[in-house]
């Protein structure tokens, strides 16, 4: 999905499910998105506060826990639609936070460490392109 459908999804969600959009933030790929560093995305990656988490695990959603990744050990996930996955935020998040039409999503400082900590072959085009424009 492009950029344009990619905020007319999540802001549909965020009153569908009533969602405060400042409960959330994107991250990974649909932050490069956001940024303009990509023009599509297949999914959206959202860091959720315990309230909202806990709103889907009370409504019966499955909570996956994925296989280790680069350093980044037993991250739990839960598919809300079939294009939102959530994880819950870490409590110590310090990360800067940026907002376009209502949606926060991760700076490149932040999307950089990420995509680091994750060790994924995949990313690796990601990794040199934020690292170049960081400096």
């Amino acid at each position: 999905m492009n950029k344009e459908l990619f905020m007319k999804l999540l802001n549909r969600w965020f009153v569908e499910m009533v969602i405060e959009p400042k409960d959330c933030h994107v991250s990974h790929g649909g932050a490069m998105l956001m940024h303009g560093l990509r023009e599509s995305t297949q999914d959206i990656d959202l860091t959720v506060n315990k309230r909202v988490w806990d709103k889907f695990v009370e409504l019966g959603f499955e909570v996956k826990v994925l296989p280790d990744c680069g350093l980044v050990k037993g991250i739990s996930l839960i598919s809300v639609t079939e294009y939102i996955d959530i994880h819950l935020s870490d409590v110590d998040y310090s990360g800067k936070l940026l907002l376009e039409n209502n949606i926060y999503f991760r700076d490149l400082n932040t999307t950089l460490n990420d995509k680091i900590l994750l060790g994924r072959k995949k990313d690796e085009k990601d990794i040199i392109l934020l690292k170049s424009l960081l400096g």
